[in-house]
């Protein structure tokens, strides 16, 4: 029978999974997808798996695992919109994982407080409720680390078909997975591990290269290249924005706290690292990808974003909490709570602030009389950021490109003005009435004739459907689109 220790942990478990779950359910719910979701909803909806993977090469910076289980759900009856809750499930198996993980660390308080991190830290809680792999990338790093540590105290069939099996999933869901896979079997290899333990890794591994070529694609058509170039500065502030929405505006805090966080997390992996075993893995697993990562993009390839290192997140919040339970109870208890206070902070204010409602502005300009032969003004706001969205969320799914005025007037258009800066002096000058708010974004009807500026203006674009728009506007090929932001 289990015992009552073991009752107690699953306990543990479960109730950091449900709450995992509860603070990314509104979300979830309420949210709209947004450009990157949108991008997957087109890959789970094509109609065979050819269509699909072809889709995911020409399209993503990822691998094709996500896509092809919601493409399997789809064709089963599930939509994307349900796909996407999927991410609960996995936020809180992930919950799940880094408890048990943590329990082989540190004390129950310890594991708790590295449990808490990754059950309200922003990165976690943002992907785990929309419809992108990471947090399922974040889960198989954790799961990962359990079944190395599981097939190396016994090495026998069942936990190496699982290890290969965990290391297969991870390689073909995210391409930085590799470099966990790199790190554990460099850390197997250093605590003299058997060879069939590498080997199943190393197999799990062979089941992605077929998929290799398709990489190779992926990165000859730049998916990577919006990072930009290497930026010491984003590196150092890596683990702050895991937990955090953004860095902290005051001029003392704006590099403090981040740097702050680098630091904690360098510590308390060095302390960890001079135990053996299974607390060295952690902290091999809580930096090593984050560095490597960092010198690949020093080195050239654009490929450095927080949330493409999220997978070390729990390991650095197991290092962490180690780091912790090592003070004595008086200092470790207040810090501990200033920790939850600060994460239950982020995200309540988080929350406060919801992303734009992208299937709002379609309603209200649909709502508005809007049609293909209706060009669409965008003032303040990224047109690679609304074109996806309103594409997706529009009547008949137009394919929508940038427009470029003729000398022909318009017979009508919409304003969408992107924030409130600019929308009380654009209702003047363009004589709109009847304009609605959409969270943070204000939608109107132009009255008829429009006359849109011959040149584009700096921050505004003008956006068309590319087949039946109306000859006041040029819609431009997508050979032709360049980065407007």
């Amino acid at each position: 029978m289990p015992s009552y220790r073991d009752a107690r942990a699953a306990e543990a478990a479960v109730a950091a999974a449900l709450v995992a779950a509860a603070v990314r359910l509104p979300g979830a719910i309420r949210d709209s997808f947004w450009q990157d979701e949108v991008a997957s909803a087109r890959i789970i909806v094509e109609p065979t798996v050819g269509a699909m993977l072809g889709r995911v090469r020409a399209t993503e910076a990822t691998p094709p695992l996500w896509y092809a289980l919601g493409w399997v759900l789809h064709e089963l009856g599930l939509t994307p919109y349900g796909y996407r809750l999927f991410g609960l499930l996995f936020g809180g198996l992930l919950a799940v994982a880094t408890w048990f993980l943590a329990r082989r660390i540190v004390a129950p308080p310890g594991a708790a407080a590295a449990t808490a991190i990754v059950v309200l830290g922003y990165q976690f809680v943002d992907h785990g409720r929309e419809l992108r792999a990471y947090e399922l990338y974040a889960l198989l790093a954790v799961v990962f680390a359990l079944a190395l540590l599981r097939a190396l105290e016994r090495p026998e069939w069942r936990r190496l078909v699982a290890l290969a099996l965990v290391a297969a999933g991870g390689c073909l869901t995210n391409y930085f997975f590799v470099l966990f896979l790199a790190c554990g079997l460099a850390w197997a290899w250093a605590a003299r591990a058997p060879r069939r333990v590498a080997a199943a890794a190393l197999a799990g591994f062979a089941l992605f290269l077929p998929w290799l070529p398709a990489a190779l694609s992926q990165y000859d058509h730049h998916r990577f290249s919006w990072i930009g170039h290497f930026r010491l500065s984003s590196v150092l502030s890596a683990y702050w924005l895991l937990v955090a929405h953004n860095e902290p505006a005051t001029a003392v805090l704006h590099r403090l706290a981040p740097y702050a966080a680098l630091a904690l997390v360098l510590v308390a992996a060095a302390v960890l690292a001079r135990r053996d075993g299974e607390a060295r893995l952690v902290a091999l697993l809580a930096v090593g990808p984050v560095a490597i990562a960092a010198v690949v993009w020093a080195a050239g390839p654009e490929v450095f974003d927080p949330r493409n290192v999220i997978g070390a997140g729990p390991f650095a919040a197991i290092a962490v909490a180690s780091l912790l339970v090592r003070l004595p109870v008086r200092a470790a208890a207040p810090l501990a709570a200033a920790g939850l206070g600060l994460l239950a902070y982020g995200y309540v204010s988080s929350e406060r602030t919801p992303p734009t409602d992208f299937e709002g502005i379609a309603h209200a300009l649909v709502r508005e009389g809007w049609s293909p032969r209706t060009p669409i003004v965008l003032y303040d706001g990224n047109f690679f950021a609304f074109r996806g969205p309103l594409e997706w969320y529009l009547p008949g799914r137009p394919d929508l490109t940038l427009g470029r005025p003729t000398d022909r007037a318009c017979g009508g258009a919409f304003a969408v003005v992107a924030g409130d800066r600019h929308a009380q002096l654009l209702a003047g000058r363009l004589r709109w009435a009847d304009a609605s708010e959409t969270t943070h974004v204000t939608t109107a009807r132009l009255p008829a004739p429009v006359h849109l500026p011959a040149r584009r203006l700096r921050a505004m674009h003008v956006i068309t459907a590319s087949r039946g728009n109306a000859a006041c506007v040029r819609p431009l090929p997508e050979s032709r689109l360049t980065a407007v932001s």
